[in-house]
């Protein structure tokens, strides 16, 4: 039987294309199954298919597009800006 390949937090957030901070909140929330071994976390690649899979579903198969992500961004930088004195 082969081994599983372990895959280490930023290797996973190298995969999804996100910030290690950010995989680390999708890990600790739950949203991506992993092992703890010793201090460290180690997720499968059947745990990250099964969370892409996830995502998927729960957006109707859509993967967000770019408006969606500039929204996002705009509304970041005008609390930034309102923030400011």
């Amino acid at each position: 039987m082969e081994q599983p390949r372990l895959l280490t937090i930023p290797e996973v957030a190298a995969t999804l294309h996100l910030s290690i901070s950010a995989t680390k909140s999708l890990v600790y929330s739950g949203k991506i199954r992993t092992l703890t071994i010793g201090r460290s976390r180690r997720c499968t690649q059947e745990a990250l298919t099964e969370f892409i899979a996830n995502c998927c579903i729960v957006n109707d198969g859509a993967l967000p597009t770019e408006a969606t992500a500039a929204r996002s961004v705009n509304r970041r930088t005008r609390r930034a800006r309102s923030a400011l004195p």
